[in-house]
């Protein structure tokens, strides 16, 4: 299976994103558009940061830079991304001479020694400033884990790589969320751990959205047929493979469509297809060398030799696997060198050739006391142990936030009740004030009518002999009587 570093898959493996209202974004919302459209585009996407480049100042330019280098380098252009980590060097930023260093042990971490690398990411890691960017912290989390690795040091790998899934958590963006679950699955993996890696592969595949980012989905999904594999579901893990094949043709990604070929040509292997295996390495050997990827180019040589092997032309398949060694021996990845000469044993002790299986067991023993996985097994089961117990720490925090804030919630709901009753009594006993108000007005209406109908009766009758007083009388007379002549 690849040993691709994290680099390319969580800086520049990222699939095409629709970045809407581009000219809005900030320059640093167009970096990150831009880390997203780098594997499928990486001609497009280093010209549009070169000319990027004069518009970013301070942490927008280490920033901008860093991708720049990684994606040079993404598309075999190693010299270019040299100097764009010269350049790195002289930023007036206080994270550049770390994000340098961190460049640096990517570039030799692809293209030259483990250990070296290792060191660059310490020296990062050392001049890493208190107040140091997120995406920092978790891409030199991230170098740090793969140089662990490849030095075959499995544990602190395992640490390192926690380390970046707390990190990205707490970045909240998904496609960081989906790679850092990845690899450290493919990590497990390697280890025989397949319920832990089979948890975290699922949860990356729910991660990355097919649509935004289909080459993380399909590395996830690739991962989750090797895992389905060593789990004996032979189906589910090669439906997982072609589906991941399809996704990276489709997002015309030769890069990662060798990477797809030169593990499926594995599966192959595993499943005792050798013509087939033999078949789809040569289809990917040829794309990995164009892309200058010594990484793949080591897998791809390494299947296929293994399935020459078992086609029973022993002589060829030695030579693929002694160049594919030669190759890891050259970039100093002592966990590709073990792997190589164990899978070098096994395939040739299968094929009858005891005498060269044991030669290659004899090569591999060093290399198994450097890569103790006894030892590094339990410490990795502790630090697995001590992540789980800070993530449920974690969600138990969460979860007394969530009670408390629902609690919150509920207070103020019975609030608005409360209000709301007491404002629907108010409005209850103003309507009864307001009825009986108005009862009593229309009862002092009509005693007031009464009276009054009383005193004009009584204005207009003598109350001793009860005859209407003259002015009735005159009131009533008619008006031609009043208008005689004299």
């Amino acid at each position: 299976m690849s040993r691709r570093s994290f680099w390319p898959a969580a800086l520049v493996c990222l699939a095409l994103a629709a970045v809407p209202a581009w000219a809005a974004l900030g320059l640093s919302d167009r970096v990150l558009a831009l880390e997203d459209r780098a594997s499928v585009d990486p001609r497009g996407t280093i010209v549009e940061l070169q000319r990027l480049r004069g518009e970013a100042v301070g942490a927008e330019q280490v920033q901008l830079l860093v991708l720049l280098g990684a994606t040079l380098d993404f598309d075999g252009d190693p010299e270019g991304a040299q100097a764009v980590a010269l350049a790195l060097e002289g930023v007036d930023d206080p994270s550049a001479a770390s994000a340098a260093l961190m460049l640096r042990a990517r570039l030799m971490l692809t293209r030259g020694t483990a250990d070296r690398a290792l060191k660059l990411a310490r020296a990062a890691q050392a001049a890493l400033p208190a107040a140091a960017p997120p995406w920092l912290r978790l891409h030199l989390a991230a170098t740090l884990a793969d140089a662990q690795s490849a030095a075959g040091r499995a544990d602190e790998a395992i640490r390192h790589q926690l380390q970046t899934i707390e990190l990205a958590d707490q970045d909240g963006h998904a496609r960081y969320r989906a790679n850092t679950r990845r690899h450290l699955a493919w990590r497990y993996l390697t280890l025989g751990q397949l319920e832990r890696a089979r948890v975290l592969v699922a949860e990356a595949v729910a991660l990355a959205d097919p649509l935004r980012w289909p080459i993380v989905h399909a590395q996830a999904l690739q991962l989750e047929g090797f895992v389905l594999l060593d789990m004996g579901q032979r189906d589910a893990a090669f439906t997982r493979l072609q589906m991941a094949l399809s996704l990276s043709r489709e997002a015309h990604s030769p890069v990662w469509e060798a990477q797809m070929l030169a593990n499926l040509a594995d599966y192959h292997l595993r499943s005792g297809e050798y013509q087939e295996a033999e078949a789809v390495a040569e289809r990917a050997l040829p794309m990995a060398r164009a892309q200058k990827d010594p990484q793949m180019e080591s897998v791809a040589l390494a299947n296929r030799g293994l399935a020459r092997v078992m086609l029973g032309r022993v002589a060829d398949g030695r030579r693929d696997l002694a160049d594919a060694l030669a190759i890891d021996e050259r970039m100093g990845d002592v966990s590709s060198m073990a792997q190589t000469l164990l899978e070098t044993g096994q395939y040739l002790e299968r094929a009858g050739e005891h005498d060269a299986a044991w030669q290659a067991y004899v090569k591999l023993r060093p290399l198994s006391q450097q890569v103790d996985q006894a030892e590094q097994q339990k410490a990795i089961l502790r630090l697995q142990e001590d992540f789980d117990q800070r993530q449920r720490e974690r969600e138990l925090r969460l979860l007394e936030q969530e009670a408390a804030l629902n609690e919150a919630v509920l207070a103020k709901q019975r609030l608005r009740l409360s209000i709301g009753w007491l404002a629907a009594a108010a409005a209850l006993l103003v309507l009864g004030l307001t009825v009986l108000l108005a009862r009593r007005v229309r009862h002092a209406n009509r005693a007031l009518s009464d009276v009054n109908a009383e005193l004009l009766a009584l204005s207009e009758r003598d109350p001793r002999t009860g005859r209407p007083k003259l002015r009735r009388a005159t009131r009533h007379r008619p008006a031609q009587a009043r208008q005689e002549p004299q």
